[in-house]
């Protein structure tokens, strides 16, 4: 375990250690040390691809350049990998799909922000990010070992219809740069389209043992009712996307459904009914999108508190008086009820 503010760069004779099995690369503190230089500075040693007998590979808020090596699709026996607050550029190698039949944890992304310098002469009061920007590949459907695939703030493009054969997925979260920021709805519309696109596949129904799903941005179309068939589901988000479709009265068979969050896409129609079935169900969240009629909740709630509602409530484009928390749809603006 290698943390808390060393610097400089990695040895390439780290790749000699044959008997390592977990590898951290952990900066817990600042992302700056106390002579003004982040946390090892230098790429990451090819030579890393040589512990073939390494499970776990963790590299956290530490200021890496460069690009994710090739070689780690040579280690053979990772289970766990784990990239995400770095400097890394470049596309996500495909040589990662060669660790498919025993690779159980994805987490990559999270561009590194350099907090220390907020001044760096573009006006915007802080550093751009690094990240890594890449389309998810097809292929990634051949990694069916995969029990949580965090991919945040990297992708381009469209979600391959292969990612349906992960059976074995629990956690799937998929999320492009722009959700790091808040621009206006406007801005937030021209970003999306360029780094997200496409519609969410009605594969994901497939995944029998999902039990996290968060999804955006960018993303269009309809919401799929087959998303019903995931019933594990206890929390499922898919925030400031460009759906424009209904909320599907399928949904109501995803029994143990805790949050539901759709807000900031272009989802119209009524809030089925049905909905109210599902019994788990404490945190919804509705706003800044087309939705009319009643929210379902209010009518058999009785002036009862029982669970956490947002919605369109401040201009009236929705019927909401069982809500937390109100919002107005023109203005973007909210306010607790």
């Amino acid at each position: 375990h290698l943390h808390y503010g060393l610097i400089g760069t990695i040895p390439t004779t780290l790749g000699m250690l044959s008997m390592l099995t977990t590898l951290r690369f952990v900066n817990f503190g600042s992302t700056t040390t106390t002579t003004g230089s982040s946390s090892f500075t230098s790429t990451l040693p090819t030579e890393l691809g040589r512990l073939t007998r390494l499970q776990e590979l963790e590299i956290v808020r530490c200021h890496f350049t460069g690009t994710i090596p090739t070689e780690f699709g040579s280690l053979q026996s990772l289970q766990e990998l784990q990239i995400t607050n770095t400097a890394l550029t470049g596309t996500l190698p495909t040589q990662l799909g060669l660790l498919k039949d025993q690779l159980q944890v994805l987490w990559i992304g999270f561009p590194y922000y350099n907090y220390h310098n907020n001044n760096n002469g573009d006006g915007d009061g802080h550093d751009k990010p690094f990240m890594i920007a890449s389309p998810l590949p097809a292929t990634i459907g051949q990694m069916q070992q995969l029990t949580s695939l965090v991919l945040h703030s990297i992708l381009v493009g469209t979600i391959p219809t292969e990612i349906g054969l992960l059976t074995k997925l629990e956690e799937l979260v998929l999320l492009a740069s722009s959700s790091l920021s808040s621009p206006s709805s406007s801005q937030q519309d021209d970003h999306h389209l360029q780094l997200l696109g496409g519609s969410l596949p009605s594969e994901l129904g497939r995944l029998t043992a999902l039990r996290e799903l968060q999804v955006g941005s960018g993303l269009t179309g309809t919401l799929p009712a087959t998303l019903a068939n995931a019933q594990q589901l206890t929390s499922l988000k898919l925030d400031q996307n460009l759906f424009s479709s209904t909320i599907p009265t399928e949904w109501a068979q995803m029994e143990l459904l805790e949050t539901l969050s759709v807000k900031r896409n272009r989802l119209n129609g009524t809030v089925p009914v049905e909905l109210i079935r599902l019994t788990q169900l404490n945190d919804v969240r509705l706003e800044h999108n087309e939705f009319t009629g009643m929210v379902p909740w209010c009518a058999i709630m009785n002036g009862t508190v029982t669970m956490d509602i947002s919605a369109d409530c401040l201009d009236n484009k929705i019927e909401c008086d069982c809500c937390n928390e109100c919002c107005s749809y023109d203005s973007q603006e909210c306010v607790d009820q």
